[in-house]
């Protein structure tokens, strides 16, 4: 459950719930308005769990700190200021936000167990302050903090019809905005993020800045729900912000369905509405949700949002009998016929002098050197545990060498960051594709070009004019790309989970080649296929690199793939160079011979 999938299809039951709630609008009292209200305030909160879990990958246990600091935050700036509604609870948001950064600066740096403890201590220091002494000069009393009425365009917020309008509207619009950036450029590199950091890295991602930003706004939504809890609450106590609010929220979220934006909404509801319902079971309600809790955990894929799915599933007309997908070689089938690559010229695109890594007392590589002509394949070969694998990633930034220098057309690799090469024109592929499962084929080779376009993440925010031109000219590219490598526009849409592993390995190299790299760093494009997808493979490698004019650095341990296509081979033995030369000069060294075919040698 925790690791389910993010979808991308909720909008139209979400814009559903919305318009029900809205009419229920118009028919409760005034009573049960005033829980729905603060339900929906819930809802925001899980729904910022749900947006840096369920999408970005990151579990947060502090939202009942921020809830805490909305609610104060807004009760305090309208009682000394005598600030209007939409003033307080914009003060209110910016100081979460401002929190969040600063928490954020020290607390994304972790992993995901780290992230979530650190969370968690700091939603407990936040409920010690709020009820102890230390804030009492800005606070005004330890005992608690009433909250003054207020009134938005004429309807008092103490009432429930005005709040749960208030709050339906604040919710309908974070719905709206962060579906909208979960399909943008920066929602699909936090869903490869979640997938993996250092695959998101590669691909131009700023790991570090975009974690930052999706616990930001998970911090202004728990504001947010603040804001209405406080004025549906009327008098605020350190006491209604223990910890434990946090586990209640991430209980939510988890219930209703992670990585759906909607389930958040769904299992605000019901958690808040189940009591109201069968007050005679009230005693009974933590562990009640407690079980089923652990039940959505363990047994129900997408929560009560699946449930809800299966339920409308039941009124619909069955689909047709879908056709099955291509068979491995089948994604091979449309590539084109290997073209010869240019000659290049005659400089050094990489210059890479005395690399040396060490992962505690092992030598993975001892003093590597190796130089690669623009224009040119250069393949790395060498036995299991030899370094090739080390190099490439120092290549690409995964790796900072202990010592030596990776020079790059005048550029100083190693003084860069991860996700800084793939701006200068540095791509790779992996052994395994390493594509997010969440994601279509097309949208994992979208992801890739996400250093090619630069702007603001905050745009992808309004969506519109201000991002559209630029999204269409990203897909554009990537289905290029996609064209590019053969695989057929009938499976462009279908999810990564749902190909084959041959596609996989074509989508993977299309992620790396889609925008204008100079530099392609293969890892093992041949691991994994068959005898027809090498041999397909081959000839596609062959032909990119005369379409795109691309320098290559190769590991493979498929001879028959280098001597095809490599004009120079680096052989290493334990870390260090054993020989270099063509593939022909290589094949007939008998000490590379000795190290590294063997009775294995392929022809």
């Amino acid at each position: 459950m925790l690791e389910a999938r993010a979808r991308f299809d909720s909008l139209p039951i979400t814009l559903g719930i919305l318009a029900l709630l809205l009419i229920l609008g118009f028919v409760l009292d005034d009573v049960w308005l005033l829980t729905l209200a603060v339900a929906l305030g819930f809802g925001l909160a899980a729904l910022g769990v749900d947006f840096l879990l369920g999408y970005a990958g990151q579990p947060t246990m502090g939202q009942s700190a921020f809830i805490g600091i909305g609610a104060y935050g807004s009760a305090l700036v309208a009682t000394d200021f005598n600030a209007p509604f939409p003033i307080a609870a914009l003060a209110a948001i910016l100081i979460c936000a401002l929190l969040a950064l600063a928490i954020g600066l020290a607390a994304v740096r972790l992993q995901r167990l780290g992230f979530a403890i650190v969370t968690f201590m700091f939603s407990y220091v936040v409920a010690v302050l709020l009820g102890g002494r230390l804030l009492s000069p800005i606070i005004g009393s330890s005992s608690g903090v009433a909250v003054p009425p207020t009134a938005v365009f004429g309807q008092d917020l103490s009432e429930g019809r005005p709040l749960f309008f208030v709050a339906l509207a604040l919710l309908a619009l974070a719905m709206l905005l962060c579906d909208r950036f979960v399909r943008s450029r920066s929602g699909l590199a936090l869903i490869m993020l979640k997938q993996s950091e250092t695959v998101a890295e590669v691909l131009g991602v700023n790991v570090y800045a975009a974690k930052l930003h999706a616990f930001t706004v998970s911090a202004v939504l728990a504001g947010l729900c603040g804001v209405v809890f406080g004025y549906g609450a009327g008098y605020l106590t350190a006491e209604s912000f223990q910890p434990s609010m946090s586990i209640a929220v991430f209980g939510m979220a988890a219930v209703g369905g992670l990585g759906t934006l909607t389930g958040a909404v769904i299992g605000a509801l019901f958690y808040r509405l189940i009591p109201e319902v069968a007050r005679d079971l009230q005693q009974f309600q933590t562990i009640f949700f407690a079980i089923l809790m652990l039940l959505a955990l363990v047994a129900f894929r997408d929560g009560l949002y699946g449930l809800l799915l299966q339920v409308i599933g039941l009124f619909r007309r069955p689909a047709g009998d879908l056709t099955t997908g291509p068979t491995r070689s089948a994604a091979f089938a449309t590539v084109a016929l290997r073209s010869e690559p240019s000659d290049g010229d005659n400089r050094h695109l990489l210059d890479l002098r005395g690399i040396k890594v060490a992962f505690g007392g092992v030598k993975a590589l001892a003093d590597v050197s190796m130089r690669v002509r623009a224009g040119s394949t250069h393949a790395l070969i060498g036995a299991n545990g030899a370094g090739k694998t080390t190099l490439l990633n120092c290549i690409s930034g995964i790796v900072r060498p202990d010592s030596g220098a990776i020079d790059f057309d005048g550029q100083d690799l190693c003084r860069r960051r991860c996700h800084e090469l793939r701006r200068l024109g540095i791509a790779r592929t992996f052994q395994n594709p390493a594509l997010s499962a969440d994601l279509t084929l097309l949208q994992n080779v979208k992801v890739g070009l996400y250093a090619a376009h630069r702007w603001a993440s905050w745009l992808d925010w309004c969506g519109g004019l201000a991002t559209r031109a630029r999204e269409r000219r990203v897909e554009e590219e990537a289905k290029a790309a996609l064209a590019l490598v053969g695989l057929a526009p009938d499976r462009w849409q279908i999810e990564a989970r749902d190909a084959s592993f041959g596609e996989q390995k074509l989508v993977d190299l299309a992620r790396s080649v889609a925008g204008a790299h100079r530099l392609l760093l293969l890892d093992e494009p041949a691991a994994g296929l068959t005898g027809d997808e090498i041999e397909s493979m081959v000839r596609l490698l062959g032909h990119l690199r005369a379409i795109k004019q691309l320098t290559v650095v190769l590991v493979s341990h498929h001879v028959h793939l280098v001597r095809h296509i490599a004009d120079r081979v680096t052989v290493l033995d334990f870390g260090q160079v054993l020989a270099e030369g063509t593939p022909d000069e290589i094949v007939s060294d008998r000490r590379v011979v000795d190290a590294f075919f063997g009775e294995s040698h392929e022809s």
